[in-house]
């Protein structure tokens, strides 16, 4: 990015939009040729950890290991805040997500490498056979793909 930017650690985008976050957690959004921090973040819940941009908002997990979602969508020039999302039935913390176009599911991986699918319409956790360390849900959330773990 050169030094007209944030240091970013990692970037996502749905080919409207981009976003980004730095090494502490702080979101950043690409805007008119210029990098924005985005809202007052002194949040209680600590910093992101990873991004997903595709369908009509922002997700994230954050270093609690909860999934947020920023409502809107996020390509919208208004700032709306961080909602956190209820957690699977399990006592893990959720360490990496996908999200198919629409936001019809957020696949999650936790810090065991089990995997669980987030239903925002109905509000429901699924759990998913294996074991994944990062994984990839298709836009029209027909198919999961992954990494196993090490």
């Amino acid at each position: 990015m050169g030094g007209n930017g944030p240091r970013l650690t990692s970037v996502a985008t749905d080919g409207n939009a981009l976003w980004g976050l730095c090494a502490n957690g702080t979101p950043y959004r690409h805007i008119k040729g210029t990098w924005e921090r985005v809202g007052d973040y002194s949040a209680s819940w600590e910093h992101l950890e990873q991004i997903a941009l595709i369908g009509e908002d922002l997700w994230a997990v954050d270093s609690n290991g909860f999934i947020r979602r920023r409502g809107n969508k996020a390509t919208s020039p208004e700032i709306t805040s961080w909602t956190r999302i209820s957690a699977p039935p399990t006592n893990y913390r959720l360490k990496h997500m996908g999200v198919t176009d629409g936001d019809l599911a957020v696949c999650c991986t936790d810090e065991t490498w089990c995997v669980h699918v987030y239903l925002p319409e109905e509000a429901k956790w699924i759990d998913l056979p294996g074991r994944l360390h990062q994984v990839f849900i298709a836009t029209n959330g027909m198919h999961v793909w992954g990494i196993e773990p090490t």
